[in-house]
């Protein structure tokens, strides 16, 4: 049996043009909600896995911050590069980087994607190093997952044990918002702590 691979995964599905979020229209307008909410005392954003820009190109119209998206796919870049959303990096966020700084990183739908414990470490290791103000993280609400019948199947069992580890290391969670729709989906805003 081969290992799954999430990085090819995500080259080939960008690869085939897939219509990125279409569906996640309620979802889409709560995050534009709460980046906008708080963009205006952020100079810089770097979206971690980004994907293609569909939910930056939303939340950025109107804004001046200088964004930087990162992104496993080629494609996904291309496509970003292609909208001008700011800077495009194709790389493999599970890998360590330790490359400037943004005042407000963001992760939106990209943690539960990931096969072991060990990669969203380090992706959350990569957003705190990255991060000089505030996180962003949206990701499964394993609370409500590990009493429902979905805590119970496939990929999502698998991580819930994992609530804890959706902080990035050195960051505390300032506000914790359950996605209108989606009881199942909770948004995270974290900042680093002073020590």
């Amino acid at each position: 049996m081969t290992a799954f691979d999430e990085a090819e995964f995500w080259r080939a599905r960008y690869a085939r043009r897939e219509p990125s979020g279409a569906q996640l229209g309620h979802e889409h307008a709560f995050i534009v909600r709460e980046v906008l909410r708080r963009a205006a005392r952020h100079a810089s954003i770097l979206d971690v896995g980004c994907g293609d820009g569909t939910l930056a190109h939303k939340y950025l119209k109107g804004l001046d911050q200088r964004w930087t998206g990162w992104d496993v796919s080629p494609d996904a870049i291309q496509t970003l590069r292609r909208r001008g959303l700011g800077e495009a990096v194709e790389t493999d966020i599970t890998q360590p980087r330790n490359v400037g700084t943004a005042d407000l990183v963001v992760c939106f739908n990209v943690l539960y994607h990931l096969p072991t414990e060990a990669k969203v470490r380090q992706v959350l290791a990569n957003i705190a190093n990255a991060c000089s103000k505030t996180a962003m993280i949206l990701t499964w609400n394993t609370r409500v997952l590990e009493r429902g019948p979905l805590g119970k199947q496939g990929k999502l069992a698998k991580h819930c044990f994992l609530w804890p580890l959706w902080t990035p290391p050195g960051h505390e969670v300032v506000e914790e918002q359950t996605i209108p729709g989606s009881p199942h989906k909770t948004l995270l805003v974290t900042r680093p702590t002073d020590d």
